[in-house]
């Protein structure tokens, strides 16, 4: 059974027509917004919109839109330096093509982000966080027109199965299908919310047996084997041949400072050639540099820092 954190399966589960009553009451049960309207929303991932060429090109992993809301959900699979930055961005531009878009202020409505993330992130020991504009003293909201949540799957897979109607529903993203299936089985003709999750397995199992979704999954899978083999060896060959170079340097210099500043400085010019050649030889195989951030799991900009 592919896993419902995996970027492909995620998207092509959140698109899907099969799991809207699934999305609406995890989304209404997370925010708080009509049940009715998100079963009759559109759900879409997204490029956002560029304000000249020289800007990335940014897309989203969903985005709903109802009557007063727009929602970007984010799955976020491992954790990684900026990645709430960048989907913060996300909700920026969103918000910018309201603000573009609006009579008058009044008619901007609120982005609302979620992010259901596969590791801790917070140390509440949550599984929903909700995050808000705040004064530091008073608690007072400054403006209500964006709204962050966090889902903390670890924390879910932690619970025990309960009557937590939020926790039962997201563990779609965490149990061992056919054991989760065997147990909501005993329960679908008692509980709505069990007869929710049959139906978000079902599909899961669908997708799981479809050709070009088990290509696209595997593809992501190897990708990151491979992404994680060239990190490696950039991180070896760089020390490598950053530590010849600053011993040849340093040598020159003929003092145990020089010795010491070359082989600083040889470190870091090595790792940055590294690093340039990794980025070619991505370029090569065809990745945009849009998929190689996403891999990186930072900027190229940060990676060549």
């Amino acid at each position: 059974m592919l896993e419902l954190t995996s970027d492909v399966v995620f998207k092509a589960f959140m698109l899907s027509d099969r799991t809207k009553n699934y999305k609406a009451r995890l989304i209404h049960l997370i925010t708080g917004i009509d049940e009715d309207e998100l079963k009759n929303a559109f759900y879409t991932s997204e490029e956002l919109k560029i304000n000249n060429i020289n800007d990335k090109v940014y897309k989203t992993d969903i985005v709903v839109r109802v009557k007063k809301n727009v929602i970007s959900i984010e799955m976020n699979n491992r954790k990684y330096k900026g990645i709430f930055t960048k989907n913060r961005l996300y909700a920026s531009k969103l918000e910018s093509e309201e603000l573009e878009s609006g009579e008058d202020y009044l008619d901007i409505k609120k982005i609302i982000t979620i992010n259901i993330d596969n590791f801790h992130a917070f140390k509440g020991g949550k599984v929903v966080y909700k995050f808000l504009m705040k004064e530091e003293d008073t608690g007072e909201i400054e403006d209500d027109l964006y709204v962050s949540y966090h889902v903390d799957l670890k924390n879910v897979c932690n619970m025990q199965y309960n009557d937590n109607e939020v926790e039962k529903l997201l563990k779609v993203f965490t149990e061992d299908i056919n054991s989760l299936r065997g147990e909501e089985k005993l329960q679908a003709d008692k509980s709505e919310t069990d007869r929710l999750i049959i139906e978000a397995i079902e599909e899961l199992e669908r997708l799981s047996q479809d050709r070009d979704i088990r290509g696209l999954y595997n593809k992501e899978k190897v990708e990151r084997k491979l992404m994680n083999s060239y990190k490696r060896e950039i991180r070896e060959k760089s020390i490598e041949e950053g530590m010849k170079k600053g011993m040849r340097e340093g040598m020159r210099e003929g003092k145990k400072v020089g010795i010491k500043e070359g082989i600083t400085q040889g470190k870091s010019e090595g790792r940055l050639e590294a690093k340039q050649n990794f980025l070619n030889l991505m370029r090569e195989k065809g990745m945009s540099d849009q998929e190689i951030e996403k891999f990186l799991g930072t900027s190229i900009e940060e990676f060549m820092k």
